[in-house]
């Protein structure tokens, strides 16, 4: 299907080409893709020209130069080389220089870091073609759950070989003179190339390492790229994705050196070969080069899946149905959630007999079902037609919905018109009713109320312009998420914004056995999944910079990471939960009344099944550097719960426990306020990671800053079990019990005083603004 020409006049198209979509796999490399994916057609950002640009064609001047080729897939494999050559120039040379500097120039924290911006770079490079996979198990993951063609498979793989090959050529060269000096008989120095094992772990624990590593790779990529999720948008996902190679590093790179990446270890591995550093580059450590291919694949496929199956598939597919309408399923393009609505309303109400009953039809927009509306954000002027049945005949209609471009946040009039041939002239206006009030639009005298007609042919074209249901509607639990709110001026959900997980969906989407009907089932599987990948991303770096003796890793590598395991907990849980994978931000969810009673117990258990999980993933990965420090099981259980410092006693502990968690809550309610400074819906998962960071950098030194009652309790239940015995309770006088009764309380508190002080001071008429 060739682009649709839009050709009506306005600034939105002007000089452009709006495209209705095209063929499903025109689209479909970008539709989920492993890095950066682009937003749905619909986003406003790119309302009217977002595609694909390799799928479409040129016009035959562009394709007189020898060296331009007309195969989309060539032009994908052509980008997957660029991105991956210059991720791996990043990569490898800041590999080299820290190891030839003998850290003078760099440190563990450095890699970790150019690595993250390595990413981001090679995201930038090839996203917009080939969506910047960049990495065979990314790729693989794809085609497994259907979001690449296999087809395609061989020819991403090679390009990234390739890339990764010629990446590692260019800095050989580049440091060659260091290289030979430092080991003129080419016995060492290709390990700085290719990933090896550390001394101290078997292969089984290095396949184990790969795989873990890979599967929360996966598993956050799909988080990160989930637009029904919190997805960070255009702008935010390249650089969640290079905090998130950031912390990766930080917490699983010990035992391998996180390779992760088939292309990123095979390739620099074959070059060094060629280049005379001999077989042994893949026969040592008991041929271990294979673990870095098939640990990331098969880690891939079971990350991505968790995702896709604890969250993805649970995602209902269409909103409850009405009583008073019949709902049709969206159109598989129509995602602006205005054109779902018009297919409830306005198809309702071209099947209507007479005017005064498409009048009561309507009036529910205003009244009883606004509290699932959110204030609008229209960027452009778009139209959209919808299908429909015309009255009695069965027939063929379509409504017509435009909305144009309004200020978020201002007080818009619901403006409907219906053109027709009898009756009143096309785009004739009537008369305006204002929400938010349904009492206003019941009590309005008939002269004033919009009036209908129905033209022959059933064509009914409808101009709403609407502002929204009060703020205390279903979107209040959202409102003040615990950690990563929804704005409620996100474009792609601009009209309908609620919490996903409390809508029906249709049967055929039940048929799979593991997808569930229970939104609040749905609700605690996104807690347990966002819990657990906080806890692997902080009990990782916990336990790399402490079995390390601080050579990988810092006290800043653990604040870091601890910021982006926040982040990443966010992307994965906040589009249905709210994040919260705390007991403190759910306790005074529900003490302030943003979070049901009822739902308290099964969000608790959830955080504290995912913490226990995350504890066990991360003990089997460091068991033999655990067992290696401390084979008597005396103290390395400090790594997985918190401990207070040795100079302070247990009232001084309670209190910074408190005062750390209150501090935590009075910000987690800032930044959600929809009526002061927020940081917006790419900014605010950022700024949750940034405070974490903050927090740690400022009230860690006395306990270890647990802040969660799940963080703390769920892992030292686990090294229990592990048998680290009953001391991981009794000492310091019981401890165990300040990390789990002080950030309640401090918790409360810090919430109350943000309420007090800020959010009920808020003028309620804006007009006092």
């Amino acid at each position: 299907m060739r682009p649709h020409l839009n050709l009506e006049p306005n600034f939105v198209n002007s000089g452009q080409v709006a495209l209705e979509g095209g063929e499903k796999s025109a689209y479909s490399a970008f539709a989920n893709t492993p890095y950066t994916p682009h937003a749905p057609i619909d986003r406003c950002e790119r309302s009217l020209h977002h595609t694909n640009r390799s799928q479409y064609d040129r016009d035959e001047d562009h394709h007189h130069q020898w060296f331009v080729t007309r195969s989309a897939h060539i032009r994908e494999c052509l980008t997957e080389f660029l991105g991956t050559f210059v991720m791996i120039c990043f990569g490898m040379g800041v590999n080299n220089q820290v190891v030839l500097s003998e850290e003078a120039n760099g440190t563990w924290i450095s890699i970790n870091m150019a690595w993250g911006i390595a990413v981001l770079m090679g995201v930038y490079c090839s996203e917009g073609v080939s969506g910047a996979h960049m990495n065979c198990a990314v790729s693989f993951a794809h085609a497994v759950y259907g979001r690449l063609p296999w087809w395609k498979l061989p020819g991403y793989c090679v390009a990234q070989v390739v890339g990764a090959f010629l990446g590692a050529c260019s800095i050989y060269l580049l440091d060659y003179q260091r290289l030979s000096k430092a080991d003129p008989n080419k016995e060492t120095m290709y390990h700085n190339f290719a990933t090896h094992p550390d001394t101290d772990i078997n292969n089984l624990t290095a396949f184990y390492t790969e795989a873990l590593a890979t599967c929360m790779l996966l598993l956050c990529i799909y988080a990160i790229t989930d637009q029904r999720n919190r997805s960070p948008g255009t702008v935010g996902t390249p650089f969640a994705f290079a905090l998130m190679i950031m912390a990766l590093g930080m917490s699983f790179g010990m035992n391998t050196g996180y390779a992760m990446n088939p292309a990123r270890d095979f390739g620099p591995r074959l070059f060094t070969f060629f280049v005379g550093y001999g077989s042994k580059v893949f026969t040592e450590n008991g041929y271990y080069f294979l673990i870095p291919i098939f640990g990331p694949l098969v880690g891939g496929v079971v990350g991505a899946g968790m995702y896709t199956f604890l969250v993805q598939v649970q995602h209902p597919t269409e909103p409850e149905d009405l009583s008073f309408a019949t709902y049709a399923a969206p159109q598989k393009h129509a995602g602006r959630c205005l054109v779902n609505f018009a297919e409830r309303y306005a198809g309702a109400a071209a099947v209507g007999s007479a005017g005064p009953n498409l009048t009561a039809l309507v009036r529910p927009l205003l009244g009883a079902r606004q509290q699932h509306l959110t204030r609008a954000v229209s960027r452009e002027d778009h139209r959209h037609e919808l299908p429909t049945t015309g009255p009695s005949s069965g027939k063929r209609s379509h409504v017509t919905m435009r909305f144009s471009k309004f200020r978020a946040g201002a007080s818009h009039e619901l403006r409907c018109s219906l053109r027709a041939t009898r009756g009143c002239s096309p785009g004739a206006h009537y008369p305006t009713f204002r929400p938010p009030s349904s009492k206003a639009a019941e009590t309005q005298s008939s002269s004033t109320k919009p009036r209908f007609t129905m033209e022959s042919s059933y064509t009914t074209t409808t101009q709403p312009v609407i502002d929204v249901a009060d703020k205390s509607g279903t979107y209040a639990p959202y409102a003040d998420t615990p950690y990563s709110p929804r704005q409620v001026d996100r474009c792609e959900r601009s009209l309908h914004h609620t919490n996903r997980s409390q809508y029906s969906r249709n049967e055929d989407h039940h048929s799979h056995w593991f997808v569930t009907k229970n939104p609040h089932l749905r609700e605690c599987y996104s807690e347990f999944l966002g819990t657990f990948v906080m806890i692997a991303f902080g009990m990782g770096v916990n336990n790399q910079v402490v079995l390390s003796e601080d050579k990988e890793g810092t006290w800043l590598s653990i604040n870091m990471a601890w910021g982006i395991a926040v982040l990443m907990g966010v992307y994965c849980s906040e589009g249905v939960s709210g994040a919260h994978m705390n007991p403190s931000v759910t306790l005074a969810h529900a003490v302030y009344g943003r979070l049901p009673w009822r739902k308290v117990p099964g969000y608790v258990v959830s955080q504290f099944l995912g913490a226990f999980v995350g504890a066990f993933v991360i003990y089997l990965l460091d068991y033999q550097r655990l067992m290696k420090a401390d084979p008597d099981k005396e103290t390395m259980y400090h790594n997985f719960a918190t401990h207070p410092n040795p100079e302070i006693n247990n009232l001084t502990a309670f209190y910074t426990e408190a005062l750390a968690t209150g501090m935590l809550l009075l910000c987690v309610y800032a930044i959600t306020d929809q009526r002061n400074r927020s940081p917006g819906t790419v900014g605010t998962p950022f700024a949750f990671a940034l405070m974490i960071m903050a927090l740690g950098m400022s009230f860690g030194m006395n306990t270890g800053y647990a802040m969660n009652p799940a963080r703390d309790f769920a892992p030292r239940l686990f090294t229990f079990f592990a048998g680290y015995g009953s001391k991981v309770f009794t000492e310091n006088g019981c401890y165990f019990l300040i990390p789990m009764f002080a950030p309640l309380i401090g918790g409360v508190l810090g919430a109350g005083a943000y309420e007090i002080l800020v959010q009920v001071q808020h003028p309620h008429d804006p007009s006092e603004y």
